[in-house]
């Protein structure tokens, strides 16, 4: 009896349940996955870390949980609550970054500094940047430590993108930032080398799960906004105007490994603000991060180390809708959108001359084959037409390749062909080579 009573004890202390608090207790992490972050990549390269990091990963049916254990360097940890993606600079903070394909086209980092201030971003292979303006739904706790400090984030299997098979093997990476005696150093799970193919495909690290369920979203969501504007009187005591309303409905559906989504009336005010930018002596359009959550999804797709594309110039659309697959080889997006009022941009030598134009309508194509490791080749092609005449038009082709374990070869190639509109929007009398803008 009593050797029945130990074993019942010992099964649900391994097993027992993760308490989301931001405490990496031993015992509900004990059956966890457990990585070690090894090597500092940055000022130094791939030497052994000075100070210990641990790592650990785990899920049950809705969630992916990873904690992380930092030790060391307790004096001169730096951390400040700060907005989204705002730690990203001058904090410690940990991140796991996940490939849900483990084929390295493309991975979503989660990351949260000592005391709970989050940071995502999702990376393509093709360009390393981070895209910072991409959010998921995932949260995250933090607190500080006697040896350092501990954190603890839970993801939502549903807001992840992942084969639909029963079997799953996802590739992981983690990474720690920290000021090691005031020195900016990075910590990596894996070395990396320059020139050896995209970060997350030179990781060693893999995720095995089974079981979980990819869920099919069908959504439909309809919305009314209004708005009144008060304006002060001479006699000091604001009036308010009239109430002006509308109404927005707006979509999602998935099939056959394809995801459709659209919007009708969007009020595309309804954003997360802008960072201030500084415009003085700029001699090009300012341009902004895309956090309209219609454009959320399927971003990866219009990565380009040239910016072919911006998607913020889709300014207020009477409709959108995009559909796009993401097949083990073949992947492909395409969007199209009915502006309503359009802006243009003329660049000039010393600078550039925009203004606002009427109706247009624009579409996004994009394709990309998939090879292991992070390798592709893909299009890409945009087409804007203005209701007043005039059209640019726009082709690439890009593509990544590993030559070897030190090098890899990465190419883009556009061609852009414009039609500028007969408009008087731009009222500049400035000239350039004798012709007006």
């Amino acid at each position: 009896m009593n050797r029945v009573l130990i074993l019942i004890f010992v099964t649900f202390t391994a097993y027992s349940e993760i308490k989301f608090d931001g405490n990496v207790g031993e015992d509900e992490w004990a059956a966890a996955d457990k990585h070690t972050i090894d090597y500092e990549i940055a000022p130094s390269y791939n030497t052994a870390a000075e100070h210990l990091t641990e790592a650990f990963i785990t899920h049950d049916e809705k969630y992916i949980y990873v904690a992380f254990k930092a030790y060391g360097n307790k004096d001169y940890i730096r951390a400040n609550i700060r907005s989204r993606d705002g730690i990203a600079w001058q904090n410690d903070h940990v991140i796991v970054g996940i490939d849900a394909y483990g084929d390295g086209r493309y991975y979503i980092g989660f990351g949260v500094n000592p005391l709970g201030s989050i940071y995502d971003f999702k990376a393509t292979s093709f360009n390393d940047d981070p895209d910072r303006s991409y959010n998921i739904e995932f949260d995250a706790f933090a607190n500080l430590t006697e040896y350092g400090y501990q954190a603890e984030i839970r993801i939502p299997i549903s807001s992840l993108n992942f084969p639909d098979a029963y079997s799953q093997k996802w590739k992981v990476a983690f990474y720690r930032k920290l000021y090691n005696r005031d020195n900016e150093a990075e910590y990596l799970s894996h070395k990396v080398v320059e020139g050896g193919g995209c970060f997350i495909c030179q990781s060693d690290k893999f995720y095995e799960l089974s079981g979980i369920k990819k869920k099919t979203k069908k959504r439909l969501i309809p919305s009314i906004t209004a708005n009144s504007v008060e304006r002060g009187a001479e006699d000091n005591v604001f009036k308010s105007g009239e109430i002006n309303g509308d109404f927005g409905i707006g979509g999602e559906y998935e099939f056959g490994g394809n995801t459709f989504e659209f919007t009708y009336n969007p009020d595309f005010s309804q954003v997360e603000a802008d960072e201030s930018q500084i415009d003085i002596n700029s001699t090009t359009a300012l341009r902004l991060q895309e956090r309209r959550i219609f454009f959320n999804e399927g971003k990866d797709f219009l990565s380009s180390s040239l910016s072919s594309v911006y998607t913020r110039s889709i300014n207020d659309p009477e409709y959108a809708f995009k559909i796009f697959n993401r097949g083990e080889e073949h992947s492909y997006f395409f969007l199209s959108a009915e502006d309503q009022n359009t802006p243009i941009i003329v660049p000039g030598v010393q600078r550039s001359y925009s203004g606002l134009l009427g109706q247009s309508q624009a579409n996004i194509f994009s394709y990309n084959y998939n090879i292991a490791n992070g390798q592709n080749i893909g299009f890409l092609a945009t087409n804007r037409a203005f209701d007043g005449g005039g059209n640019g038009l726009l082709y690439s082709m890009n593509g990544a390749f590993v030559l070897d374990d030190k090098y890899s070869l990465r190419f883009e190639l556009a061609k852009s062909d414009t039609e500028e509109p007969i408009s008087d929007v731009i009222t500049t009398e400035d000239e350039a080579e004798d012709y007006t803008y």
